[in-house]
């Protein structure tokens, strides 16, 4: 069996479709803890998008935030506090306006159980 660390440090980003994709999956063995998530919207001129983060269990998603907007050129935290994920628990997220002008940055802490 192959040894777990007992803490690990991840950073994972990830380009928003308007697909609720999932861009982490908690692995066995392991709780995490999101430290940071961040979205910020890259468009030009005046365009404002909008985004939803969904915490995943057992096919069940929970909305964190529904159709935040954000400005052109401006950026949100969807994550205040931690949020924990237990194993098989995914954070999922999407684009609600025009795919590709939104990037996701989640920071990360995983602990062996």
């Amino acid at each position: 069996m192959a040894v777990i660390p007992l803490n690990k440090f991840r950073t994972i980003t990830h380009t928003l479709t308007s697909s609720a994709v999932g861009i982490y999956t908690c692995p066995a063995g392991v709780s995490s803890l999101i430290i940071y998530g961040n979205v910020s919207n890259i468009g030009t001129g005046t365009s404002v998008t909008q985004f939803s983060a969904f915490h995943s269990r057992s096919s069940v998603d929970t909305e964190i935030v529904s159709k935040a907007s954000i400005p052109s050129d401006d950026a949100m935290n969807f994550i205040q506090g931690r949020l924990v994920l237990e194993t098989g628990d995914i954070l999922k997220i999407q684009s609600n306006g025009d795919p590709d002008v939104m990037k996701v940055i989640i920071s990360i802490l995983e602990n062996a159980k």
